[in-house]
């Protein structure tokens, strides 16, 4: 007979199992969709040299008055900025995000003195999460650590690398740190009241005398239920969320500078799980992920959050769960930890291609990331304390990827109406790059829902295009993967279906 198309829409749709909807990818792993075509994701390079001491939770990037390139890496015991080479510029003082323990439940120890049973790692508990968050200020770094509440501040110098200064006159205590368009500098909870926003002197970042007649410096304590967590600058000012609301604040120009609008209820308890970029800002709450475009606050479309939710670690997610704009591609990417993580790190990831509209899932372990904003690449941390340049090459930091991309789609229907069917010949539409066996397809099929899949394949395209295969079964589903660490890209897929008389 004919060719069949088989006509599976870009993106994953995660539904409870691959017969709830036909026709569509699965699961995936390091792919992505450009132009309705698949594709494999750039992989990574370490650009540390050597690993950091504690765990890295956050990282930004920004460039000096003679556009060089700095990164700051935010980790829990302090920070260090890369400029070439690693300098440790954690100031005297500072409070770790593990000075405050926890792990327990009440005063006893969990797993002790007949007290339930023992986790496999320490849960911290009885802690707020802690988070990092940056600012340019022209060239300089602004930063603040929730854990040690000081606003901190590095210029950059040729030479040795002196530690973060302290800003003598700055509010300590703060939960997050923005810097406005007008160039003032916004400490979210400052003072150390949870509900307080407070801003500098315009282009002063140390200017914090407040009710004067001729300063700019002043603070608003907003009316919210749940204290702030983080605050994001976004085009129209700087939004500030707290665990169930989401705020804007504005410039509105003398004499009080900055007012403050309520735009309605949220829920958000990861204070890295949020990223701006695109004209937008997006965050992961407990309902699904949530998006603000200048005009509303309102819940994705996400056709994989269910399955996100069901796996979800609700204890370690609030920790270690972040978000980032990619920066080289039109996607916001949410990494987190599901339930049987490793001490609790990320090692899930979901994809949402704002231009496209779609959703791609995949696994790997990064605890930060930071987009290609400033610089040409993405970069990210490892859980071996070291950062990663990504969407570098098609290498694991010069290891094969081979094995780790792919995609599945759901159970595929032919219309065909026949008990079983036999798949004996393909037609792939690719790049010329593929022309070289950098894929391979198999097909899994069974005759009913109860029974194990088999598996037929691997089959490779031959030098004419076609691809011969000889695949039986009722129920089809189809996975593609990359058998070489190289670029490739398939469009539409066409199968050569016989019917098959036999029954099962």
């Amino acid at each position: 007979m004919a060719f069949v198309p088989v006509n599976i829409s870009p993106g994953v749709i995660r539904q409870s199992t691959p017969y709830d909807a036909p026709n569509s990818w699965w699961d995936t792993s390091n792919v992505r969709w450009l132009s309705g075509a698949i594709s494999p994701i750039g992989g990574n390079t370490r650009i540390t040299a050597q690993a950091l001491p504690t765990k890295i939770r956050s990282l930004f990037q920004w460039r000096d008055n003679s556009a060089r390139e700095w990164t700051a890496i935010g980790h829990e015991g302090g920070i260090q900025v890369l400029f070439g080479a690693l300098a440790d510029v954690t100031p005297t003082g500072f409070v770790s995000m593990t000075a405050v323990s926890g792990g327990g439940y009440g005063s006893l120890n969990y797993g002790e003195d007949n007290y339930g049973t023992a986790r496999a790692y320490n849960p911290p508990i009885f802690r707020k999460p802690d988070h990092w968050t940056f600012a340019s200020f022209g060239q300089d770094l602004l930063a603040v650590c929730s854990s040690d509440g000081r606003l901190l501040h590095l210029a950059p110098t040729t030479g040795v690398i002196p530690a973060m200064d302290v800003p003598s006159n700055a509010p300590t205590g703060n939960f997050a740190v923005a810097v406005t368009a007008e160039r003032a500098v916004m400490l979210m909870g400052a003072g150390g009241n949870p509900r307080r926003i407070a801003w500098s002197d315009l282009e002063n970042y140390n200017g914090w005398t407040f009710n004067t007649s001729t300063g700019q410096a002043g603070y608003i304590d907003i009316e919210a239920s749940s204290p702030i967590i983080t605050g994001v600058r976004v085009k129209e000012g700087v939004l500030v969320l707290t665990q169930h609301e989401v705020f804007l604040v504005r410039y509105v120009g003398a004499p009080f500078f900055y007012g403050v609008e309520k735009l309605g209820s949220t829920t958000f308890s990861c204070p890295n799980a949020v990223a701006s970029g695109g004209a937008q800002c997006v965050w992961f709450g407990e309902e699904g992920f949530w998006r603000y475009d200048g005009g509303a606050v309102r819940l994705l479309q996400c056709p994989i959050f269910g399955d996100v939710k069901a796996n979800y670690d609700p204890l370690y997610g609030s920790y270690r769960a972040h978000m980032h704009e990619n920066g080289a591609f039109p996607e916001f990417w949410f990494d987190f930890p599901d339930l049987n993580a490793p001490n609790g790190e990320c090692n899930n990831y979901v994809i949402w291609n704002y231009d496209a509209n779609i959703w791609i899932r995949g696994q790997r372990s990064r605890t930060a990331a930071y987009g290609a904003v400033t610089a040409n690449f993405p970069i990210a941390a490892g859980l071996d304390n070291n950062v990663y340049q990504h969407e570098d090459g098609y290498l694991d930091n010069g290891a094969s990827r081979v094995g780790t991309v792919w995609a599945e789609t759901s159970v595929l229907n032919f219309g065909e109406g026949q008990d079983n069917f036999d798949v004996v010949q393909a037609m792939v539409s690719s790049s010329a790059a593929a022309a070289s066996n950098n894929y391979q397809l198999k097909f899994l099929t069974r005759y009913t829902p109860g029974q194990t899949e088999t598996i037929f394949g691997p089959y490779q395209p031959r030098l004419d295009g076609y691809m011969d295969c000889r695949a039986t079964g009722r129920d089809y589903r189809m996975r593609i993967e990359a058998t070489n660490d190289q670029y490739w890209s398939l469009g539409q897929i066409r199968l050569d279906i016989v019917g098959n008389s036999g029954r099962r």
